[in-house]
């Protein structure tokens, strides 16, 4: 991630990501997948797998624990709408601004569909 921060290597969307963690969040990252181990690679991203990302903070059933907003009965334009906002600074967010300028139009209707009315 720090060659992404950097940018010494190219990606489609990990340049943007990179760029919003200090190096002792990415070292953190780096940590927690190191410890995870190795999987095949899979094909294309699927809207599903994009939204999987989200289950981290937001649950996998969309039930936030804690004071992260919960996705779970949001419809597919509500989410695409913040995420976009998000994106945009327009509006506040902890992790969710530098997230979210990960992601191009086309990523966030996917996330959007997939994770709508859940």
């Amino acid at each position: 991630m720090l060659e992404f921060k950097a940018g010494a290597r190219e990606g489609t969307v990990m340049n943007r990501i990179a760029k919003g963690y200090s190096d002792t969040e990415i070292a953190a990252v780096a940590q927690h997948f190191a410890a995870l181990g190795q999987t095949a690679a899979a094909g294309r991203v699927t809207p599903s797998a994009l939204a999987d990302a989200c289950a981290a903070c937001h649950g996998t059933d969309g039930m936030s624990p804690g004071a992260i907003p919960a996705l779970s009965g949001k419809s597919a334009g509500y989410i695409a709408r913040r995420m976009h906002e998000f994106r945009a600074d327009v509006r506040e967010g902890t992790v969710m601004n530098r997230i979210a300028k990960g992601y191009d139009n086309d990523e966030i209707a996917a996330i959007a569909q997939h994770l709508g009315n859940q």
